[in-house]
This record gives structure tokens, sequence and C-alpha cells, in this order.
């Protein structure tokens, strides 16, 4: 009977151990970005702190003196813009709400990447680490109603596309990733 108790007692403090090791163990580290973008893109950016660069460029007297420099006088008037412009439109029209900087500051998490797909219809892939809690609070997320639910190996994703022109937007929040697509089969791979 004495030996029972110790072993009870002594089972009983290697589960109370082996508890306490499995709390004090750190997370495993955060997949690299690359490995969740599918492959295949012809241009991929990546930036260790995005809200960081879009919060400085903001501010910065740089963007200031850019805008008012003789090059982006060109910009405004040039081929580029106008198709730039057009994609932004039937962009805005797929998703329901205007691609502005107040979208991209909703959007900006830290680190982030960006997949380019073919860039003649602008196809792209959109991955970034952002508190699901303020993934929650951007216009994508106030939308999703609005949007045709999907799922790719269990996890859910949005997708909406605008019959005039075509375009798609496809999103996901997934633990602390937030991935915004021009082409549904970017999402869904990105989640598998």
């Amino acid at each position: 009977m004495k030996i029972l108790r110790i072993a009870c007692f002594a089972a009983l403090l290697l589960g109370v151990a082996g508890w306490a090791f499995f709390q004090a163990a750190p997370p495993p580290p955060p997949r690299p970005l690359a490995q969740i973008v599918p492959a295949g893109p012809l241009l991929y950016l990546e930036a260790k702190d995005f809200s960081a660069i879009v919060r400085d460029w903001n501010a910065s007297p740089e963007k200031e003196a850019w805008l008012q420099s003789d090059n982006y006088a060109v910009f405004v008037r040039s081929h580029l813009l106008l198709r730039l412009t057009d994609a932004r439109d039937e962009f805005a029209a797929a998703a329901g709400f205007s691609p502005d900087m107040s979208l991209v500051n909703e959007v900006a998490g830290s680190e982030s990447a960006l997949a380019l797909y073919d860039i003649g219809k602008l196809e792209f892939l959109y991955v970034t680490r952002l508190p699901s809690a303020r993934a929650a609070e951007n216009a994508l997320w106030r939308a999703r109603a609005d949007y045709q639910p999907r799922s790719a190996a269990g996890a859910p994703y949005f997708v909406r596309v605008d019959p005039a022109s075509r375009r798609t937007v496809a999103f996901a929040v997934s633990g602390d990733y937030l991935l915004l697509a021009t082409r549904e089969a970017l999402v869904g791979g990105a989640l598998i």
C-alpha cells in the first residue's frame, strides 16, 4: 500500500513537472512568409515591418518633396498611372470599397510579403502578420458579409467577383495572418 502511494505521488509529481515544462516552453517560431506564398510569383517582396514603413513614408519630408516634384507631375500624366487607376477602380468594384491609404494603413502589419503573379493583370497575393483582433477591424472584415464564404484545408476565406470587370478579391484571416489576393486560388493555396 505504501509503495502504491509513493508511485501515485511520483506520477503526480511527474505530471505536474511535465505540465510546468510544457507551459514554460517557448512557442514555435512563426513560419517564414516565403513558405506561405504559393509557388510561381514573378516578383516577391518582403518587409520586416510594413506598418512602420507606411507610417514613416506618410510622415516623411521625402513624400512631400516627391508630391511637389516634376517627376510626380510627369507620373500623374502617364499611361502607367491611367492603367493603375483603372485597376484600382476595378478592385474597388470587386471589393465593395475603395483601396485607399486608409485601407493600406488598416492592413499594414508587421512582417509582410507581396507576391506578384501576373504583372499585366496585377494579380497578387499580400500576406502580413497582423494580430487577429486588429485584422477584424479593417474594411475587408467589415465587408465579409458581401463576400462568398469558402474554405481551404478547413480554414475559412472570402471571395467576391465583380461581374463587369471579372476582377476578384479574396481574403482570409488565419491566426495572426491576413491574406489578400486578386485570385481566389492564391488565398486557397496559401492556407493549405
